[in-house]
């Protein structure tokens, strides 16, 4: 410690030092310029290389040292301050190509709050590059400043927008789970956290990776949407390093089928076995998708006869994709039978829902 504050201390001196010599002392020190970007930035998990090697050529047997002394030396846990762990994660090397190593994974985004303690790391790290002669002299310095971004998680099933991962599911009396990952993440002594939503702390719940909705409150008629905004994370010693805002949208039990649907009594009645000309020229009925608002597209998913798949290669069975009316082609090759056709609909929220429809054609 004595030693590395004489350093710094004849680093502050280096100017004075050097235009106080006299003609007949010894020739004054030369000088080097550590020419390096002064921010950088990364995201959590990744590391950074800083290549030193061009900057040691500009003098013979230059050594290089890093001091965080500019940083705050927040406290982590009882045993253990932020510099213990960025000497552990930004490590210089003088031997061979001269550089410095970051690894961000050994530390924490910056401008995060222990859920523990409290503390707070610093909005950057603030580092400075001291070089050395081989006589220990100092020669120059760099101060640079890195900050890290938190990771990200992945929501499986989700879609994104706006930064925003987002999942629509039905309302239903057993659980809904939405598992969470983070790939570019070594998860090991790490742990999953979700934040408590007032009102819904025994509906959503938090298992490892995975979060569960059960019995989901606050719509009784379950006939609205209901939307959960969440921010699940993963913590280091209390301090988030990768998180993702996720929301969630109930909405009301999708109806699905061919017939007629009667809201007011909840009535369906079912109208899947068409009888029709098998020379072609037919348009069936749309099929009920309610809510109607989450009516999206229609596509036909399997043709079977016989219980085998009917391979249409004349094209005669279609299907209007943005009604779902089914069409059968005018022809004189299709032979009689039940022809058992699979529907599917995607809705406007990105759900698959799949039904039948059977053409007896004669």
């Amino acid at each position: 410690m004595i030693k590395k504050q004489k350093k710094i201390l004849a680093l502050i001196c280096l100017t004075v030092f050097q235009f106080s010599c006299s003609k007949d002392d010894e020739a004054p020190i030369e000088t080097i310029s550590i020419d390096l970007p002064s921010n950088y930035e990364l995201t959590y998990g990744d590391d950074l290389t800083i290549d030193l090697s061009e900057i040691k050529e500009q003098a013979n047997s230059v050594e290089f040292e890093l001091d965080f002394s500019q940083t705050a030396n927040v406290k982590i846990d009882n045993s253990t301050n932020l510099h213990d762990q960025l000497k552990q994660a930004m490590v210089v090397s003088n031997t061979g190509q001269a550089r410095i190593n970051f690894k961000s994974a050994l530390v924490y985004p910056t401008g995060t709050v222990s859920s523990i303690n409290e503390q707070q790391i610093p909005e950057e790290y603030t580092v400075t590059i001291l070089a050395f002669d081989s006589n220990d002299n100092p020669i120059g310095e760099k101060t640079i400043s890195i900050k890290v971004l938190p990771g990200s998680i992945q929501v499986e099933g989700a879609e994104i927008s706006d930064g925003i991962s987002f999942s629509y599911a039905l309302y239903s009396n057993d659980q809904t789970k939405f598992n969470l990952n983070a790939p570019a993440i070594d998860t090991d002594n790490l742990t999953w956290s979700l934040p408590e939503i007032k009102d819904y702390a025994e509906s959503i719940t938090l298992s490892d990776n995975q979060i569960f909705f059960s019995g989901v409150e606050g719509n009784p008629s379950q006939q609205e949407e209901l939307k959960y905004n969440l921010t699940p994370s993963l913590l280091k010693n209390g301090f988030p390093v990768c998180s993702v805002q996720f929301q969630v949208i109930f909405i009301p039990e999708i109806k699905f089928f061919y017939g007629f649907y009667l809201p007011e009594s909840d009535m369906s009645i079912l109208i899947n076995l068409l009888h029709l000309s098998k020379a072609g020229g037919s348009k069936t009925s749309a099929p009920v998708l309610y809510p109607s608002e989450y009516s999206g597209s229609y596509e036909i998913v399997k043709i079977e006869k016989d219980e085998q798949t009917y391979e249409d290669l004349d094209g005669i069975f279609n299907i209007i994709k943005e009604t779902g009316e089914v069409t059968t082609k005018e022809n004189n090759t299709l032979a009689g039978g039940d022809y058992r056709i699979t529907i599917k609909a995607v809705t406007s929220t990105g759900l698959e829902f799949n039904t039948f429809l059977t053409l007896s054609l004669e």
